[in-house]
């Protein structure tokens, strides 16, 4: 054997061996696939809801409109980041996830809190129940805007509406 010697690539070589082992491919294959379609159908539904809110920057003017603003470089804190940020923590704030709890009370829904009946000790409370909520619950605003998303996901398509909705009512209430 020379030490030159090449090793010539064969497309027939490596065919012939792929098709020696044709039945043993597609019997994986299919395994994989039919495992993975049985796993996939065995998952539950999630749905998600989404509902959009648009921050005021303008605050309320209790004294009507022809009271001259004296604390003009103050009042640009409204128009800051700080400020949207405050209001993204506000609406994911356990304040107003009791508040939602207690409205749809979802303290005493076993399917939201994801706990067989059977297995339940001691009811769940409002707090422990608005942390749950609050893990579900996710805050995007929209960048250079003042709007923001307020999503949740939930195993039930007209839970997670009431939810969403809830929680901006909340919020509003709150500001």
């Amino acid at each position: 054997m020379e030490a030159n010697e090449t090793h010539e690539f064969d497309i027939r070589k490596l065919l012939y061996e792929l098709r020696k082992y044709a039945w043993l491919i597609i019997a994986i294959t299919l395994t994989v696939s039919v495992a993975v379609i049985f796993w996939t159908l065995g998952q539950p539904k999630i749905y998600e809801a989404t509902c959009t809110i648009e921050y005021d920057t303008s605050p309320a003017k209790p004294l009507g409109n022809q009271v001259e603003d004296v604390a003009e470089p103050v009042s640009n804190f409204w128009l800051t980041q700080e400020y949207y940020e405050t209001q993204n923590r506000i609406i994911g704030s356990r304040q107003v996830a009791k508040r939602v709890v207690e409205t749809l009370q979802l303290h005493k829904d076993n399917d939201f809190l994801g706990i067989d009946p059977k297995k339940l000790k001691k009811p769940i409370s409002v707090d422990e129940t608005a942390d749950i909520l609050t893990q579900k619950l996710n805050i995007t605003p929209e960048k250079g805007t003042r709007i923001v998303y307020i999503t949740i996901r939930d195993r039930k398509a007209k839970r997670a509406t009431a939810i969403v909705n809830d929680i901006a009512e909340a919020y509003i209430k709150k500001t």
